[in-house]
């Protein structure tokens, strides 16, 4: 039996659970030897004291995939992470991506996809690689004639960015489980600061643009992280960077 820890966000959840399926075909093993166990255990207390935070001690894999092979254990303490941003777990991830994409079925939920031609993830709670002000500034960029939908994790600075920009709007969804399957099964052009939640749609998606905005390595993701995203966008065709003072990219 081959046992894999994973740890984190929707994003996180997804993309180390690819990485687990890339590490099982590469091995030639079976679903039948593998065991998953999705640890909880000692976040800090800021997810717990600020509201709309936890969302970090869901189980965002059973949520959004058909996992009847296997079980999937719950460990309310453990802190056990399988780290997928290395570059043999990358090289892994890239080689058997449409494999994968075939294996992990999404399962069937009313989302509302997004009909306009952009769509702008923030990230301004944990980890905020781009300010509030460089949002602000960046959609200022966009013309009338550009128009598409704002989501990210904290709903009161989205609506007041479309509350400034009325040709943008909020998205219909109720649940960011929606608005990932949107994002992964879509065709739109996304733009993001450095997060999982967009990275691991874009692994699913190849029908969509995505643009990662502000690539920055002195920031606070670390070398191997950015060295596994520039690795993605050199292999992926639907992920490019882009800049953060206008809208055209790299």
């Amino acid at each position: 039996m081959h046992h894999y820890n994973i740890r984190g966000g929707l994003g996180t959840q997804v993309l180390q659970f690819v990485n687990v399926y890339a590490d099982l075909l590469d091995k030639g093993l079976t679903d039948a030897e593998l065991e998953i166990t999705l640890n909880f255990g000692n976040y800090d207390d800021w997810f717990y004291t600020n509201p709309g935070n936890h969302t970090v001690d869901l189980d965002f894999l059973s949520a959004l995939f058909d996992f009847s092979p296997f079980p999937i254990i719950k460990n309310k303490i453990g802190t056990h992470k399988s780290n997928c941003f290395n570059m043999k777990s990358a090289m892994n991830m890239v080689k058997y991506r449409e494999t994968i994409i075939d294996l992990m079925k999404f399962k069937s939920y009313p989302f509302v996809p997004f009909n306009k031609e952009y769509v702008l993830h923030t990230r301004t709670k944990d980890r905020q690689l781009i300010s509030r002000k460089e949002y602000i500034e960046y959609i200022g960029n966009f013309d009338s004639s550009q128009c598409g939908y704002i989501i990210g994790d904290d709903n009161s600075f989205c609506k007041s960015l479309v509350s400034t920009n009325t040709n943008w709007k909020l998205s219909d969804n109720e649940t960011s489980v929606n608005d990932w399957l949107a994002l992964a099964t879509g065709k739109n052009k996304v733009v993001s600061s450095f997060t999982t939640y967009t990275l691991s749609a874009a692994y699913f998606n190849p029908n969509s643009k995505f643009y990662i905005l502000k690539y920055d390595p002195n920031s606070m993701v670390s070398k191997s992280d950015w060295d596994t995203v520039e690795y993605f966008v050199q292999e992926f065709n639907n992920l490019e960077y882009a800049y953060l003072e206008n809208n055209t990219t790299y």
